[in-house]
């Protein structure tokens, strides 16, 4: 019992670094096969590393949005999977920002502020998910991508019409609103 708890402990990073590029692609493949989030990871890192928003924009349509009521166990795992999405798009900010991958997470702060609207979130991961899209948000607009009147159009929209949960402050966002904003 003891020497499997010793290989349990093992670092994970070790193992994968210890792995050769086959047996990497092997694992994932068969991974992939059986967990759809980790074939949603495979797809959507594939996609940002070509520099392609398709998959990633299907990611954000199929991934962050739902018409069901989710009860609070439903609202953790509806939350949990869409977390790698997120990721994505947090990832894809850091490598190559653009407005368009802006409106895109506009349009995933869009469909998650709606899912809140109809889901236990007692947990409050669904609403966890909306602030980490709004600083991904910030983040891509302070990289000089967002057009100033149009984030000023957006800011007041999300606000004040789309949902009434989620403040968006400008003064985190002064320096990409400038003077025209």
């Amino acid at each position: 019992m003891a020497g499997k708890a010793k290989r349990e402990q093992r670092d994970l990073g070790k193992i994968i670094d210890s792995l050769s590029a086959d047996d990497l692609r092997v694992t994932v493949a068969s991974a992939a096969n059986r967990h759809d989030d980790v074939e949603r990871h495979a797809r959507v890192s594939a996609a940002r590393a070509s520099g392609e928003l398709s998959e990633l924009r299907a990611q954000v349509d199929r991934g962050l949005r739902t018409r069901r009521f989710l009860d609070f166990r439903d609202s953790a795992d509806w939350a949990r999977s869409a977390q790698p999405i997120v990721e994505e798009l947090r990832a894809a900010v850091a490598s190559s920002p653009s407005r368009d991958l802006l409106s895109l997470i506009e349009r995933g702060i869009g469909h998650v502020s709606k899912v809140i609207t109809h889901a236990d979130d007692s947990y409050g991961m669904i609403g966890g998910l909306v602030r980490e899209l709004l600083e991904i948000h910030a983040r891509a607009c302070d990289t000089g991508v967002a057009e100033p009147v149009k984030l000023a159009a957006w800011m007041v929209r999300f606000s004040c019409d789309d949902q009434d949960i989620f403040e968006v402050d400008p003064v985190r966002y002064a320096g990409a609103l400038g003077e025209s904003g």
